[in-house]
């Protein structure tokens, strides 16, 4: 055999090897992307998670596409802890994520969508909610120092439910069609476009509640802003959901309040930002064995910026009256 003739055959046992590495390697790809994926997802969600929250958790078709990171689950029920009935369930959720979370090292959502949410609340004659054991369970100690960066943009929340039954009571509300568009929750800068409108709409015990956001996309900074308004809200209404975490009694006082809420897009990255004013109106509030512990006429406070993904707050003024 000649050294041309050697040389060739060298060369095309590499181009065969090669391509049988890359027709291999996409197989695995393919096949680890559409069903290893859902499957150790379904196994997390139905073990660890369900660990953690001390409830049977199961979930029906999980999808996934490699390609297009594009995931989907179908009926999410989390029960509640004793097992009876549902604490929680979500008819579908739907997310593309970017592949720009490789090389970042944190997860950037370009879509979230979750249909048809629903959440029982109940507390019992005890005064108990049947999540006080979620919040009662200490989080885990984070391994390092580092809070977690991510991004999630256009979020929408359709046709959501709430369901309260307050045994102690004897009162039922619902909270229904709710609606919910946020353009995005981060603190990293992520390149995503931005489609979903702030938006907030629900209907409560039968009343319609509807809040919609404006959009400023060709200003300097792209802005997007929901207003707030909450007018002589009385707070002995309240008041009876506040005694198994707070040792206070509410006698009387009512709440009023203007915010706004900002989305922003400055080239350092995303800002959620709260600003407007906070009053208080009439408060009288006695301890745990009923003396005095605050009482006043008037009192305000301004939000100049309430920064809560980066734990920032700026207050202006503060004022009362007694």
């Amino acid at each position: 055999m000649t050294g041309r003739a050697k040389a060739w055959a060298v060369r095309s046992r590499w181009l065969h090897v090669t391509a049988i590495v890359i027709v291999a390697t996409f197989a695995i790809f393919t096949l680890t992307g559409f069903f290893g994926v859902p499957l150790l997802l379904g196994h997390i969600i139905s073990g660890s998670v369900a660990a953690r929250l001390h409830r049977r958790v199961t979930v029906g078709t999980i999808r996934f596409n490699p390609y297009t990171l594009r995931l989907s689950a179908d009926a999410l029920h989390v029960s509640e802890r004793g097992g009876a009935g549902d604490f929680a369930a979500v008819g579908q959720i739907r997310l593309k994520a970017s592949w720009s979370s490789l090389y970042r090292l944190a997860p950037i959502i370009q879509e979230l969508t979750i249909d048809t949410p629903v959440l029982n609340v109940v507390r019992n004659r005890a005064q108990v909610f049947n999540f006080a054991d979620l919040i009662e369970t200490p989080a885990p100690s984070p391994s390092s120092g580092r809070r977690l960066r991510f991004a999630v943009s256009n979020i929408r929340l359709n046709g959501g439910q709430v369901h309260f039954d307050d045994q102690s009571l004897n009162e039922h509300h619902g909270v229904e069609q709710i609606q919910v568009g946020v353009p995005f929750i981060a603190n990293l800068p992520a390149d995503t476009g931005i489609f979903v409108q702030p938006l907030l709409r629900m209907v409560i015990d039968g009343s319609p509640f509807r809040i919609m956001g404006i959009a400023l996309p060709f200003a300097s900074t792209p802005e997007y802003v929901l207003d707030f308004g909450l007018k002589a809200l009385d707070l002995t209404r309240v008041a009876a959901y506040l005694t198994h975490t707070l040792p206070i009694k509410i006698q009387r006082g009512s709440l009023s309040s203007r915010l706004q809420l900002h989305f922003m897009q400055p080239t350092s990255g995303p800002v959620i930002r709260i600003s407007g004013t906070i009053n208080v109106d009439g408060l009288d509030v006695h301890d745990a064995s009923n003396a005095p512990l605050v009482s006043f006429k008037t009192a305000s406070v301004a939000l100049t910026n309430v920064d809560p993904l980066h734990q920032l707050a700026i207050l202006g003024d503060i004022g009362s009256t007694v």
